[in-house]
C-alpha cells in the first residue's frame, strides 16, 4: 500500500515537470509515432498506436497515466503549456532534419 502512494506521488510530481527532458522525450517519441500510426490505414490505426504507445512506454520506462496526467496539467497551465509545446515543436524540427541527413 506504501509502495502505490509512493508511486503515485512520484508519477504527480513528474507530470507536472514541463522541463523535465524525459518527457519531451517521451511527446516526441509519440509526436513521430503519431505520424506513422496517421500513414497505415484507417482499420489498422488503432492497433498500430496501441503498439507504438506500449513501446514507447517501456523505452522511456514510463507509464499511461502519468503521460495522461501530464496532458491534463498542460490544459490546465496554458502559460506553461504553451512554452513546452513551443520547445516541443523545436526538438522535433531538430530530430526531423537530423533523419532526413540520415537518408
Amino acid at each position: 500500500m506504501v509502495f502505490l502512494l509512493l508511486a503515485s506521488s512520484c508519477a504527480k510530481e513528474q507530470s507536472h515537470d514541463f522541463s523535465s527532458q524525459k518527457m519531451m522525450d517521451v511527446m516526441i517519441d509519440i509526436h513521430f509515432a503519431e505520424a506513422l500510426v496517421n500513414k497505415q490505414p484507417k482499420e489498422l490505426r488503432d492497433s498500430f498506436s496501441k503498439i507504438y504507445h506500449e513501446q514507447i512506454y517501456e523505452i522511456h520506462q514510463i507509464n499511461k497515466d502519468t503521460v495522461e496526467l501530464f496532458f491534463r496539467n498542460i490544459q490546465k497551465m496554458p502559460k506553461q503549456g504553451e512554452a513546452f509545446y513551443e520547445k516541443l515543436l523545436e526538438e522535433t524540427k531538430k530530430k526531423t532534419a537530423k533523419i532526413g541527413e540520415k537518408k
